[in-house]
């Protein structure tokens, strides 16, 4: 079993207690989407207000309302494509507000702000054109989402927001020139 297999694995038996939870509470999945994105603009108005360690602690919960909607879909066979459509969609404004308020707040150098959104995106969006060509991105990559949201809170948290960014900045267009790569060379008929 491979090293991301058994992460897999033990974060499935680490939240499977707190998706039982939320089932036993008729939380759908969508309302676990929706939290995800309300507590997204609660972080960004902490950060735009300077309260980097709570911003960055709800960006942390966010995330987890966004693992848990896709668990509880799975858990409970309500799996569809409003959830998965929702969910993308409110990914986006979440990223969007996230960086904006990094940005906004002065934390960062505008610019390199500026690259981590717009990178973000595009790292999104290579992965949604290339799997409408049949061709799987999930896991490609140095900055998925769930990568750039815990170095960004960890950047909130210890007081080292502007590193982080530089650190994004270049796992950002690493993961979007390799993205790209990908689906130009699958079109061109070589291999995934």
């Amino acid at each position: 079993m491979s090293l991301l297999e058994r992460l897999r694995v033990f974060l499935e038996g680490f939240l499977r207690p707190f998706a039982s939870f939320m089932i036993r509470l008729h939380i759908s999945p969508n309302m676990l989407t929706f939290l995800g994105l309300l507590f997204a603009l609660c972080s960004s108005i902490q950060i735009i207000f300077g309260n980097a360690i709570y911003g960055g602690i709800l960006i942390l919960i966010s995330g987890f309302f966004d693992v848990m909607d896709g668990f509880v879909a799975r858990m409970t066979g309500s799996s569809s494509s409003l959830g998965e459509f929702l969910d993308s969609v409110f990914d986006r404004f979440s990223d969007a507000l996230i960086i904006s308020s990094v940005i906004l707040s002065g934390m960062c150098d505008l610019p390199l702000g500026l690259l981590v959104l717009v990178g973000g995106f595009m790292i999104s969006y290579i992965r949604c054109k290339g799997e409408c060509f049949g061709l799987r991105l999930a896991g490609v990559g140095l900055a998925e989402r769930s990568e750039r949201l815990i170095i960004i809170s960890a950047g909130l948290i210890f007081g080292v927001i502007q590193l982080s960014i530089y650190l994004l900045s270049t796992l950002v267009i690493v993961t979007v020139v390799e993205r790209f790569y990908r689906v130009v060379r699958f079109l061109r008929g070589g291999f995934s």
